[in-house]
């Protein structure tokens, strides 16, 4: 997503689960749109009470798509190619069959390589800002980014 000011709607409840119990302050379902100018749509679901868990972030484009599978290490391509009549049933399936396995792949050689963290993210994060602290290297989140992240997270639980 490329946007100074993405448009946000989002909406957050208290789960029927939580009702129940007589808990009405916490809010532990949330469910948010995130819109840019140039067409990208981005989807983020919270809920506690779905199973199994899932941690993920999908990015819709006017031509592609993303899913990031923060919990399987995952990351899908979505291509908006539209295959002729029953090939649009095939092809598709093989084509993710093909990037699961290479992610999957890609996760067995970080785990024989002793790099496979569950946050390396975090961990990643963490040492590149240390860098730039360092050696005066460039930030690893520009700040604009970050106000932008900002301003994402103050309107969804705002």
């Amino acid at each position: 997503m490329n946007c100074d000011n993405p448009k946000v709607i989002a909406q957050s409840f208290t789960s029927q689960f939580l009702r129940i119990l007589g808990e009405t302050d916490i809010k532990d379902e949330i469910r948010a749109v995130i819109m840019d100018q140039n067409g990208a749509t981005a989807y983020f679901t919270f809920t506690s009470q779905v199973r199994p868990i899932i941690h993920q972030f999908r990015i819709y484009g006017p031509r592609n798509s993303l899913i990031v599978d923060d919990d399987h290490q995952i990351l899908i391509r979505e291509k908006g190619t539209k295959y002729k009549s029953y090939l649009d049933h095939f092809i598709p399936p093989f084509v993710y069959a093909k990037q699961l396995a290479g992610n999957g792949a890609y996760n067995i050689k970080k785990f024989l390589k002793r790099d496979f963290h569950m946050s390396s993210g975090m961990r990643n994060l963490i040492e590149l800002f240390y860098q730039s602290v360092r050696y005066d290297d460039p930030l690893p989140i520009s700040y604009k980014e970050i106000i932008i992240t900002t301003r994402i997270m103050d309107a969804i639980f705002g």
